[in-house]
């Protein structure tokens, strides 16, 4: 009886967990000409898998699943990227449980809430184009409430 329970709570998690999305604007200018593309508005956290090796790690994940071009004109720049916690309804997934990559690079933990993460930063010289694929995974810590969550995802360049 007690597996049975799992796995429809399983179930249940899954589906509503793989309807969440980060959402965002697709197009931002700033003042010395620079300017940021996203990909996409809507990023979909993908399917439920398991780690193979410790079934009790559970995450849902979506490989390069927003593309993030700029242009800038500047030698001193970043870009960031910052989130909330995950909202449905009352119930929350804090936004620790997200981890975010660059292609070819290793999963990485988000900032706090209203937090800054550097993305990419001024590497020498300006009037280059840059491009990142970012990949985003979702950890779950198996007290998750099911439902359909979803958070706002801020992601801009700034000149420090």
């Amino acid at each position: 009886m007690f597996r049975t329970r799992v796995l429809l709570l399983t179930i249940l998690l899954t589906i509503a967990v793989a309807s969440c999305q980060v959402k965002a604007g697709l197009y931002d200018t700033y003042p010395d000409f620079s300017f940021l593309i996203l990909s996409t508005p809507i990023v979909r956290l993908g399917d439920l898998k398991t780690d193979p090796l410790d079934p009790t790690h559970e995450y849902f994940e979506t490989t390069n699943a927003l593309s993030v071009l700029f242009y800038t004109r500047s030698s001193k720049w970043e870009v960031v990227m910052s989130g909330s916690d995950f909202q449905s309804g009352s119930e929350s997934i804090p936004l620790r449980q997200m981890e975010w990559k660059k292609e070819g690079a290793n999963y990485k933990k988000m900032s706090s809430p209203g937090k800054n993460t550097v993305l990419a930063k001024a590497q020498g010289e300006g009037n280059l184009f840059y491009m990142l694929n970012l990949s985003f995974r979702l950890v779950l810590e198996g007290v998750e409430i099911p439902g359909r969550y979803g958070n706002t995802m801020v992601i801009s360049m700034i000149f420090p």
